[in-house]
C-alpha cells in the first residue's frame, strides 16, 4: 500500500500567482507603516525582538 503525502499549503503559497496578485501592490513603504503602528502599539523594549514568522516571503526591518 502506497503512503499518500499531502502538499503543506505553505509549500507552495508564497510562490502561486494568487500570492503575487494578491500582494503586487505591497511595498517597503507599507511595511515601515505597518512596522510603526505595530511598534507603537506593543511598545517593545529596547533589548526585546520580534520575529516574523511565516508572514510572507519576509523582509528585513530594522
Amino acid at each position: 500500500m502506497a503512503v499518500k503525502h499531502e502538499v503543506e499549503w505553505f509549500s507552495t503559497w508564497f510562490d502561486s500567482p494568487y500570492y503575487h496578485i494578491l500582494y503586487k501592490d505591497r511595498d517597503m513603504q507599507e511595511a515601515r507603516h505597518f512596522m510603526d503602528k505595530l511598534l507603537a502599539y506593543l511598545h517593545p523594549k529596547p533589548h526585546e525582538k520580534i520575529l516574523d514568522l511565516a508572514c510572507g516571503k519576509g523582509t528585513l526591518y530594522t
